[in-house]
């Protein structure tokens, strides 16, 4: 099961992506053909299934490319207020029938908005093994205790579920302090070390890493955590496999940098 998670970035004002934005996703799917693709921080214009795929639908299709509007379809929305805005789980059409999705929350203790903003999970059955596997997509509060706590209670979880794996932004730049006893799997991102960067420099100043863009200090903030138990191995593929370095080609790492403020990352995910 490959699988594919970016915090997209959404437009403050909750409207609609611009084309390039659109089409710069689209071709990492295109790249990767996840089985699983969660976009969170989504357009808030997308509020339902059926909005979903009509903006699928909107993506642009290379001569002889995949068309992602027929071989992919969104599963579920979950509408979040406010300026983060809404996540969208989408599914290769093939699988559609043999992936659940929910929205909601693996316990009580993780009701506080001071350790998540969404959470979602996608449940599919190994074909070789027949062990369910949870898929939980997480974003946490972007403070230091809100990503501190999110990644301690997705470690206590895994614990007793080792058939699980959270991915997501977890807004924890120090995550090796609340791990315990769970694996935590860094991202592939070319040769970068950080998968988020902002407009000005924190007061520890991140590496330039643009013109006026810099890479957030230990800013690996998005990544898998999964169980120390040999029940499911995650392994990171590089998200931006293909993409050729340049300042103005569109989809180039460069073009990424000026248009969201985080890459995606890949991973591939089966049961031993």
């Amino acid at each position: 099961m490959k699988v594919m998670y970016w915090n997209c970035t959404a437009p403050a004002s909750g409207g609609t992506f611009p084309v390039e934005k659109v089409n710069a996703i689209a071709e990492r799917i295109r790249r990767h053909q996840p089985d699983i693709v969660c976009l969170d921080e989504m357009s808030g214009a997308v509020t339902d299934v059926a909005k979903a795929n009509t903006w699928l639908g909107t993506m642009a299709t290379p001569p002889g490319g995949l068309v992602i509007a027929t071989a992919y379809q969104a599963l579920d929305v979950n509408v979040n207020p406010g300026i983060h805005l809404n996540t969208v789980i989408l599914v290769k059409t093939s699988l559609a029938a043999a992936v659940k999705v929910q929205i909601g929350l693996p316990g009580v203790v993780w009701d506080s908005d001071g350790t998540k903003r969404d959470l979602l999970r996608a449940q599919y059955t190994d074909r070789a093994t027949a062990r369910i596997v949870n898929l939980w997509f997480i974003h946490a509060n972007a403070s230091p205790s809100g990503g501190s706590t999110a990644v301690r209670f997705a470690a206590q979880y895994l614990a007793q579920h080792t058939n699980d794996v959270f991915i997501g932004d977890f807004n924890n730049r120090t995550p090796l302090n609340d791990i315990g006893k769970a694996r935590m799997t860094r991202p592939v991102v070319g040769t970068c070390g950080y998968t988020q960067w902002q407009r000005s420099a924190y007061k520890n100043d991140g590496p330039a890493i643009g013109v006026g863009m810099y890479a957030k200090p230990g800013g690996m903030i998005d990544f898998a955590l999964s169980t120390g138990a040999p029940t499911v191995t995650v392994t990171a593929l590089d998200a931006l496999d293909g993409l050729a370095s340049s300042t103005t080609a569109d989809n180039s790492p460069e073009y990424i940098q000026k248009t969201f403020d985080h890459f995606p990352i890949v991973y591939s995910i089966s049961c031993p």
